[in-house]
């Protein structure tokens, strides 16, 4: 629950604090010469037997209600600088950003499926989600990545469930490694299986299986991972939602006058350049290993898109037949 003061214009932040750290909590404001309201929010916090942020409007005021706090408490109050909770609110911002986003990519991708269009997503997150939904740090160590992944792959797949079922869709989880596509027997069943969800009117969503996946097994990102799949399915297209509106002759980040390519023929050598090649800090990811993408589908027949994601409807725009992002002609 929530326990607000004055002012009420600073209930919004309070809220996106609450997403952000997702634990139930006391968000006030408090006044310095009112002990009082430490001893209601001390109260709730032995309640809670959880972790409870306090929003003050001055450092004074933090200070004073620490050390109130750790009279009530036996010590266990803690000042954060001003600095963290700036950053608490950039966090909440971020992670609303993201929630719109993928309420909106689900809505559009449901369209699609209403439409006649058979839909497969690649998604990722798994291990942020679960950091997020066991309140810890970032994994440290590949054990602790793995188990996060464990965590957050139900968090991930029941939100995706959720949202789906909005809009009268059935999702259906799918967790690769490496070799389900370098073993004959194991890449023949995973055809099997996407083939008959995709019949049953279901909407696949892929993964990398990070609970189990070592650094031989790993396809190394999404990019790579969607590649696969659009194999694995013989799709018959491959969007990229990236960060980027296509691939540039330039660096568009250094370069303002850096012009989009809107269509590639060939992946040729002049082309792998534009993303800055291999060993540089453009080629370690990103745009590089999105044409290594694409130079796999596109080796098979299968022709990709790299559109800028932040925008989830610009698949509409696609599918109408305008000009956005950059097309890879298949062979």
């Amino acid at each position: 629950y929530a326990c607000l003061f004055e002012p009420l214009e600073n209930l919004k932040p309070f809220r996106e604090m609450t997403r952000a750290l997702e634990t139930p909590g006391v968000y006030a404001v408090y006044g310095p010469d009112d002990a009082q309201r430490a001893h209601l929010i001390a109260a709730a916090a032995s309640r809670l037997k959880r972790p409870v942020l306090v929003v003050v409007s001055n450092e004074l005021a933090a200070l004073r209600m620490t050390e109130d706090l750790n009279l009530l408490l036996g010590g266990r109050a803690r000042n954060l600088p001003a600095r963290d909770v700036t950053f608490l609110k950039t966090a909440a911002s971020s992670r609303d950003l993201i929630m719109r986003r993928i309420e909106a990519l689900v809505k559009t991708l449901s369209d699609l499926k209403n439409a006649g269009k058979q839909v497969i997503l690649v998604s990722s997150g798994a291990v942020s989600a679960g950091v997020a939904r066991m309140h810890t740090h970032r994994p440290t160590c590949t054990r602790e990545k793995q188990a996060m992944a464990a965590v957050g792959q139900s968090e991930l797949m029941n939100l995706y469930a959720r949202l789906f079922s909005d809009y009268g869709h059935t999702v259906a989880q799918i967790l690769l490694t490496r070799d389900v596509v370098e073993m004959p027997h194991r890449r023949s069943a995973a055809e099997d299986t996407f083939a008959t969800l995709l019949e049953m009117g279901c909407v696949p969503i892929v993964n990398e299986n990070d609970s189990i996946s070592t650094e031989e097994l790993n396809f190394g990102g999404n990019d790579t991972l969607s590649a696969y799949v659009a194999l694995i399915t013989h799709a018959d297209l491959l969007i990229n939602l990236s960060d980027v509106d296509g691939l540039y002759d330039r660096d568009p980040r250094k370069h303002p006058d850096a012009k989009r390519i809107d269509r590639v023929d060939a992946l040729d050598d002049a082309v792998l350049a534009m993303a800055g090649g291999a060993g540089t800090e453009r080629g370690t990811g990103g745009m590089a290993t999105k044409l290594a993408a694409a130079r796999t589908v596109v080796d098979a027949g299968i022709p990709m898109f790299i559109l800028n994601g932040k925008d989830p409807t610009i698949l509409y725009e696609l599918l109408d037949g305008k000009h956005v992002g950059t097309y890879f002609a298949a062979k």
